[in-house]
């Protein structure tokens, strides 16, 4: 059956948003001492669709599968960054993200399509409803960081940038972080003018 591959599916971002995303890291990491919380390297920042856990190689072709059928099917959706978010809540932080603006719903409305997609490809239903957010950073285990330390005077990037891809990518847990290697591809449809 072949080695399982740990794997999700997420939508990526473009360069100028990453770049925005890694500033409001920088002024993130200092805010919590002792290295409290973990936070991402911003070449990992995406948004994610849908996550896996382990694949077995006909799984991993069925996800294939439905990435390659969504290639140009799509039309890229525009956004930008919204606000500074926790999980489960800002009194009990255990992941720090930053939203996406979708005031139009088409973020919303790309992740429900990608979803029956997989829901009809014998996936079955995501485990959490889709927020239009990229993880910035997780705090580590009997550790505990102040929501207003972080949040205080924190100054977000408002420049817009479009989402264009969709990527089922590997995932390879390290001791310096999760590699990740994208094994299919979908560009979103060229905008007509």
């Amino acid at each position: 059956m072949g080695e399982a591959t740990r794997a999700f599916l997420a939508l990526t971002l473009p360069p100028a948003a990453v770049e925005a995303a890694a500033e409001t890291l920088g002024q993130l990491r200092p805010r919590s001492a002792r290295g409290d919380v973990k936070w991402v390297d911003p070449g990992n920042l995406h948004i994610t669709l849908r996550f896996f856990g382990n694949l077995d190689g006909e799984q991993r072709e069925r996800a294939s599968g439905c990435v390659r059928s969504l290639h140009e099917t799509f039309a890229p959706v525009a956004t930008m960054w919204g606000a500074l978010g926790a999980f489960p809540s800002a009194r009990r932080i255990q992941v720090v993200w930053l939203g996406l603006e979708d005031e139009s719903g088409k973020l919303t409305a790309l992740a429900r399509e990608v979803n029956h997609g997989l829901i009809r490809a014998g996936f079955g239903r995501p485990d959490k409803p889709f927020k239009a957010h990229v993880t910035l950073g997780r705090v580590r285990r009997g550790r505990a960081v102040s929501w207003d330390a972080l949040s205080d005077r924190l100054t977000i990037p408002r420049a817009a940038f479009s989402i264009s891809s969709i990527v089922l990518m590997k995932s390879v847990l390290t001791p310096r972080g999760p590699v990740y290697t994208p094994l299919e591809t979908a560009s979103a449809r060229e905008p007509h003018d």
